[in-house]
Parts: structure tokens; C-alpha cells; sequence
């Protein structure tokens, strides 16, 4: 299959941005063909992601400017005409979710998304330690989750992760791979 993977990168490595890319290691091993499409950030140079290909987007990595710019770019880059058209796009739950369903709609690209938590915004805002993180938390969400129905399919990392994002009304096909995430 030709596959087209989509994640956001930052400054912060992260275990479930490391796992996605060892998946998408997995699947080109088997001989798919894979381009991963991300931005600037910490897992450069960390992990070795062949045989799969990698397109970074450069953007500046700070708290409003980073997330805006790596939106706009990648929704600009997926917009282009001359893009392979994959026959799947499997995004990485972030910043990355909505601006990637909303051009796979126009393209009519089937995208399945990679969830490996579930927080609902309340708790969100309950972490968040000051009004900008806050704002930050509150866009996230909805980035993130408020797509949901428009995906042609979620993977879950957990059983756990499945059952919350069934109580964030989730009518999208999910499925489970694993007792990954303990709560």
C-alpha cells in the first residue's frame, strides 16, 4: 500500500511520536510504501526510520507560533496537486488531526487515526498550570478530537483509550491493539 503517515514533532520527545515512527518502520518493512510527513523537531537524528522516507516541513518551534506554522504548512503541503495521492492517511493524534482530515475530505483520501490517549477537555484545563497553557490545551483538544467523526477509522493503543473515546460520542470504527497504556 502506499501510505502517507502524519505527525507533529516538537522540542519534547515523546513515547507515543517515538512509537509512531517505529510503526511506520514496521510497515515499510513489510514492503509498503511509507513517506512520513512531519515538522522540525526532537526525534531528528533519534530515530532511524528507514526504509520508510521522511518530509519535514521547517517551522519555528515556540508555544503559538510552531503549531500555527506546522498547520499551514502541512494543510499547504497535502493541498498540493501534484501530491501522490496515498490510498491511506494514518495521522498521529495532535495538532495534526484536523487540517489533515479537512484536506483528505477535499482530496477524498481515506485518513484512519493513531489515538494513544483520550483526555477529555476538563481534564485538559486541569493540568494546563497557567492561562496560555490553557489556550494551548483548549486548541489541542480540539484539533484533536473534534475530528473524530470524520475518520474513516481510529487505532487505539488501549482498551482504555478506546472506552474514552466511545464517551466522547467516537461513532468512527476503532480498533484496539493492545493493553499499551495503563491507567
Amino acid at each position: 500500500m502506499n501510505l502517507l503517515m502524519v505527525t507533529e514533532d516538537t522540542v519534547y520527545l515523546a513515547g507515543g511520536r517515538i512509537e509512531f515512527l517505529k510503526l511506520c518502520r514496521a510497515l515499510a518493512a513489510l514492503k509498503h510504501n511509507v513517506t512520513i510527513l512531519t515538522c522540525s523537531g526532537a526525534t531528528e537524528d533519534i530515530i532511524d526510520i528507514e526504509p520508510a522516507r521522511m518530509i519535514r516541513l521547517r517551522i519555528w518551534q515556540t508555544r503559538f507560533i510552531g503549531p500555527a506554522q506546522f498547520i499551514v504548512k502541512l494543510a499547504t503541503y497535502l493541498a498540493r496537486p501534484s501530491m501522490e495521492k496515498p490510498e491511506a492517511v494514518i495521522v498521529n493524534a495532535g495538532y495534526a488531526v484536523l487540517p489533515t482530515v479537512i484536506v483528505a475530505k477535499l482530496k477524498n483520501l481515506k485518513v484512519v487515526g493513531l489515538y494513544h490517549d483520550a483526555l477529555t477537555l476538563t481534564q485538559l484545563l486541569r493540568y494546563a498550570i497557567s492561562p496560555t497553557r490553557k489556550l494551548t490545551a483548549v486548541m489541542r483538544w480540539f484539533l484533536m478530537y473534534a475530528p473524530l467523526g470524520h475518520l474513516h477509522g481510529v487505532i487505539s493503543v488501549s482498551p482504555w483509550t478506546t472506552d474514552r473515546l466511545r464517551k466522547m460520542a467516537a461513532k468512527t470504527p476503532i480498533t484496539s491493539v493492545g493493553d499499551v497504556v495503563e491507567v
